[in-house]
């Protein structure tokens, strides 16, 4: 290996992890995963829950709290006051257009440059 001049003796570790060659392959039929099928499926059934807990708290805040009558609960009472998500999913529809058009356009200046 050829010495590195730029990088400082106390990141010569680094350096060698950097330009070290890649980890070899793994042998044929091996397992890649790291983690067991019920681990995996485990993880994947809480990462589920866990998105359809938000997308329910979401609509309760968002759509729902305006529509049921005041609560003795301070907590129900300032997400039904709220104004914010309220707003949020219609004031972020124009910046994802802008965001894909930009995405689209660098896309096609990257095939054709």
């Amino acid at each position: 290996m050829s010495r590195v001049t730029f990088i400082p003796e106390s990141d010569r570790r680094v350096a060698l992890l950097l330009f070290s060659a890649p980890a070899p392959a793994p042998a044929q039929g091996s397992d890649r995963s790291v983690m067991p099928l019920a681990a995996n499926r485990a993880m994947g059934f809480a990462l589920v829950a866990f998105g359809v807990t938000l997308l329910a708290s979401f609509l309760y805040a968002a759509a729902l709290s305006k529509a049921i009558p005041p609560s003795d609960n301070w907590f129900l009472l300032a997400v039904r006051n709220d104004r914010y998500y309220c707003l949020l999913v219609p004031l972020t529809v124009p910046v994802i257009i802008v965001a894909v058009y930009l995405h689209w356009m660098s896309m096609k200046m990257f095939k054709h440059a």
